[in-house]
């Protein structure tokens, strides 16, 4: 499923740019495209990437096999303790917190403004003030991971009547973020746990279980936010935006680059590695300065993107540029192949990453690895800022996710059980009890 993320991510801006070379407007740019090579040159970094990422996934020597079974077999005994895992007890508790989540994003955060009024979805995010964090955490972060945490328990020890928990538990994950007005966040925010729970499946299967899950994100959207769109071809939008919405603001970047235009300082993203807030007092930046555009990498791409703008606010005006255009920015050309293999080498060790938690039977580790998949790998493919990687404030919520799932798995999912050292047999595969949802060893 991973794979089928970023075939998506790499395949619809190589439309985007073919259709922008053939005369498509681009609403970012707000101009029509004509031919200047880009696609020639996107091709080239869509091939630098795949080579990169299926040689390194094929090839690397794997002196630690990844057993599949091994998912099924949590540590359940240590000494004279066994461990049993309860899939109903971690779901019922995750679908709680979910809720309250939801609550959470209606009432205090302002969503029902988006509903019921009708309120722009970047004034929204702009009107967190000091909630802002904790929303960004417990959508991006907790909610997504702790999703994957029950798809993973549910493949081990999960019965076919235990599947709504499942649902429940995906549904108020979508609705969490849907209701902040994203048509598609709903489906992105389910990625990690479909990872997890398809991690090999057919081409043709995953394209259509993502197609209805697309169709599914767009009907509740629509449902809750189209009054104000009824006379709008929604299809129609979804795929304008996911082809030439997502190559257009890079077909313009690519053009001023080979008309000669001089690009700001790519080097003064890296300061977005630290929090906004801390590098005001550090003096490297005035927050809500025009200046302090140039210091991130949404900030460049948007200012440029918008001919230098003065009165734009990048965080309501935001563009979609792809690794392409890191690459193009940062070392130009031919160099930005550099980028592209390097992007092919990112995605293809958090492919093994999840892997080897998969064969290990590590639960949470696995949630982690595929919401960091999702939250930060694709998200870098998607919009190109290599700070989505790695910055001060990402590795906190993952921290802080990660604890609280480790958290409730060992409260909520373990429950240990004490016999005397000889009367537990020698450990071996472990097997389902009849009628029952948890693993015991005999």
């Amino acid at each position: 499923m991973f794979r089928l993320t970023l075939v998506l991510v790499t395949v619809l801006p190589l439309i985007g740019m073919y259709r922008m070379e053939g005369g498509a407007w681009g609403a970012d740019i707000a101009e029509a495209g004509y031919p200047n090579g880009a696609t020639q040159s996107y091709l080239w970094h869509f091939l630098a990437f795949w080579v990169t990422f299926v040689v390194l996934v094929s090839w690397i020597p794997r002196r630690k096999a990844r057993n599949k079974q091994a998912a099924k077999n949590p540590p359940t005994r240590v000494g004279n303790v066994q461990y049993y895992i309860s899939f109903q007890r971690l779901a019922k508790t995750a679908l709680a917190i979910q809720f309250f989540f939801c609550l959470f994003t209606f009432g205090p955060l302002g969503a029902y403004r988006v509903i019921l009024f009708g309120m722009n979805r970047g004034e929204l995010r702009a009107s967190f003030g000091g909630l802002g964090a904790l929303a960004f955490f417990q959508s991006q972060f907790l909610s997504p991971m702790l999703c994957a945490l029950v798809a993973s328990v549910f493949l081990t020890v999960g019965r076919r009547q235990d599947r709504y928990l499942l649902v429940g538990n995906c549904l108020l994950t979508a609705i969490n973020i849907g209701m902040w007005g994203y048509r598609a966040a709903a489906a992105i925010n389910l990625l990690p746990a479909l990872i997890v729970l398809f991690p090999n499946v057919r081409i043709s299967w995953s394209i259509l279980r993502t197609a209805v899950l697309l169709v599914m994100s767009l009907l509740v959207s629509q449902t809750i936010f189209g009054a104000s769109n009824a006379d709008e071809n929604a299809a129609l939008q979804m795929w304008d935006r996911a082809t030439t919405g997502t190559a257009n603001s890079a077909w313009k970047i690519y053009d001023l680059h080979v008309a000669g235009h001089r690009f700001p300082p790519f080097e003064n993203i890296f300061w977005s590695v630290l929090p906004n807030r801390l590098k005001d007092m550090l003096g490297v930046w005035r927050l809500n300065s025009y200046d302090s555009s140039f210091d991130s990498f949404t900030g460049i791409t948007t200012t440029v993107v918008k001919d230098y703008d003065r009165d734009l606010d990048v965080r309501l005006s935001g563009v979609t540029v792809t690794t392409f255009c890191t690459g193009i920015l940062s070392l130009g050309m031919p160099g930005y192949l550099v980028v592209s293999v390097l992007s092919g080498a990112i995605a293809a060790a958090t492919q093994l990453w999840m892997d080897r938690a998969r064969g290990k039977g590590d639960h949470v580790g696995l949630a982690f690895a595929s919401t960091y998949a999702i939250s930060s790998v694709w998200a870098y493919m998607n919009n190109g800022d290599p700070v989505v990687l790695f910055n001060v404030a990402a590795a906190i919520y993952y921290i802080a996710a990660a604890k609280c799932c480790r958290f409730l798995f060992v409260t909520q999912a373990v429950a240990v059980v004490k016999s005397k050292p000889d009367t537990l047999p020698a450990l071996r595969r472990p097997i389902r009890r009849p009628n029952s949802n948890v693993l015991r060893v005999e």
